[in-house]
């Protein structure tokens, strides 16, 4: 269930309370429906009929060009093939402080921790232009080397969120259609703990960047394929242990001109406590009040909170690492996936780059 209070005012009396099941939304579903009944709101103030931007795609004509794209393009797709078979690896596994713990919904505690607004502003304004990434691939770097030093493993598993409202079909626009688009995919992100930030960070871009269409394709497979089907359920025969989602900023939806901001209410709890718990953590990140919120979601029967809080603050210390980096003046480089129309290493590249200079 989606739950989300919303404060109009000073008052008890102005609390706006909005729940919708989440198989009917998604978080982007979530901004257009504010912003549709923002301006609702402001035109019944002003006793102007009211009037909202037109309709896009049904989400049922997506369901129904998503599954001819399934049995037409994506089981003959070479690339999204190669990636599918890579994603059947065992999942490196996560230490456990008691593992014969509870892991259902009843024992879920969640820890919040934020990063500083200076660094958050930086992360999303500046840090970027360095290396030419988005902001998943430095919060999946910072992420891949916390969760490395803790196992002693290079190679961490993770189920990556994503909104799923991929560019596939060009007859097609979703960009205000309401529904559940999230796409839920694996990756397994392979970096050496010794290496540089700069380092660390093309080798997390170029990993996500081989990733077809963005992921999509492995749910497409999973669900709407019969040939696919078997082998990627096989895939969940070990559990991902690690989830993560990049919710994107909430502030652009509740800013100052907004008629609503965010209440900080609590609104109980999202999931049935005889529920199993999904991950081990369950990763979600945002931008709030200007600062990047980050919430860690894990069993209190199967972690003592102390590991988890040693786990949190040692994720913050590592993007702030890589943040650092990126603003300095000999930060940034170029990647292979920077000129798609090349056959290159990232060793090649780096070579014929240093002859230029």
């Amino acid at each position: 269930m989606q739950v989300v209070w919303f404060e109009m005012g000073g008052g008890l009396s102005d609390r706006l309370l909005i729940t919708v099941h989440h198989l009917a939304v998604d978080g982007v579903s979530w901004r257009i429906l504010l912003e549709d009944l923002q301006t609702a709101y402001r035109q019944a103030a002003q006793d102007r009929p009211v009037q909202l931007p037109p309709k896009t795609t049904s989400f049922r004509q997506w369901a129904e060009r998503l599954r001819r794209y399934a049995e037409e393009e994506v089981m003959n797709d070479p690339a999204c093939a190669v990636w599918l078979a890579a994603q059947m690896e065992e999942p490196t596994a996560l230490p456990v402080d008691d593992p014969a713990g509870c892991d259902r919904e009843a024992a879920a505690e969640t820890l919040t921790v934020w990063l500083e607004m200076e660094d958050t502003q930086a992360l999303l304004h500046q840090a970027l232009a360095a290396y030419g990434t988005h902001i998943n691939d430095l919060l999946l770097t910072a992420l891949a080397g916390t969760l490395g030093r803790w196992t002693g493993h290079s190679r961490v598993s993770i189920d990556l969120e994503g909104h799923g409202r991929e560019d596939l079909f060009p007859e097609l626009d979703v960009s205000r259609t309401v529904g559940w688009f999230t796409s839920v995919f694996p990756v397994t992100l392979d970096v050496t703990p010794s290496v540089s930030p700069g380092d660390a960070i093309k080798a997390v871009k170029e990993q996500l960047r081989r990733i077809p269409g963005r992921g999509v394709g492995y749910g497409i497979v999973r669900y709407l394929t019969q040939d696919g089907i078997d082998s990627a359920r096989a895939r969940r025969t070990a559990r991902i242990p690690v989830g993560f989602n990049y919710l994107g900023q909430f502030d652009a939806v509740a800013d100052d001109a907004s008629a609503f901001v965010l209440s900080t209410e609590s609104v109980g709890k999202e999931h049935d406590g005889r529920n199993p718990m999904e991950y081990e953590l369950d990763i979600n990140a945002s931008v709030v009040n200007g600062r990047l919120e980050v919430m860690w979601t894990y069993s209190r029967e199967r972690y003592r909170p102390g590991t988890i809080t040693s786990l949190a603050e040692a994720y913050l210390q590592d993007l702030q690492t890589l943040i650092a980096h990126c603003l300095s003046a000999d930060a940034g480089g170029y990647t292979p996936s920077d000129f798609p129309g090349v056959d290159l290493e990232q060793d090649a590249l780096d070579a014929i780059l240093e002859q230029m200079n």
